[in-house]
């Protein structure tokens, strides 16, 4: 029923949960994975720009980089063992917009997604990828909570 389905993955075991349901369901029909990492690079900018601020903006994204390369790499290691075709992709923009528009650009039939489930202050100021998704895709959004 699914051909392509998007996991997006932070490395987080929500996420990486979600990765297995997603497997499953490919295996079962065949499908493909997408996997995608955002890196917002906007935030290094906001990061740094406190003049007291000891952060570097190329540093910050690098290091964000390099955590996006290695959550790629244990899905795509994971993808394997389900023996699941796989492509995987860093997505430079917010965690919404990148899930949104990489659905789009690879024509996904779904999108397979954890939560961390956070509610109340913490959600208010973190906000939420998921219900941003679940908003605005125009492909079922299957949420799991690892």
């Amino acid at each position: 029923m699914f051909r392509t389905v998007l996991v997006p993955l932070d490395g987080s075991e929500p996420s990486l949960a979600a990765l297995k349901i997603a497997c499953s369901i490919c295996g079962e029909g065949h499908g493909r994975l997408v996997l995608i990492s955002a890196v917002d690079v906007s935030g290094a900018a906001i990061a740094t720009s406190n003049p007291y601020s000891a952060a570097n903006p190329a540093a910050l994204i690098a290091d964000w980089e390099a955590e996006a390369k290695r959550a790629l790499a244990e899905g795509e290691r994971r993808a394997g063992e389900c023996n699941v075709p796989v492509t995987s992709r860093i997505v430079e923009d917010t965690a919404v917009a990148a899930i949104l528009d990489s659905a789009a650009a690879f024509r996904a039939d779904l999108i397979v997604m954890g939560t961390h489930g956070r509610s109340g202050l913490a959600r208010a100021i973190l906000g939420s990828t998921a219900e941003g998704v679940l908003r605005a895709a125009r492909v079922p959004v299957l949420v799991t909570r690892g």
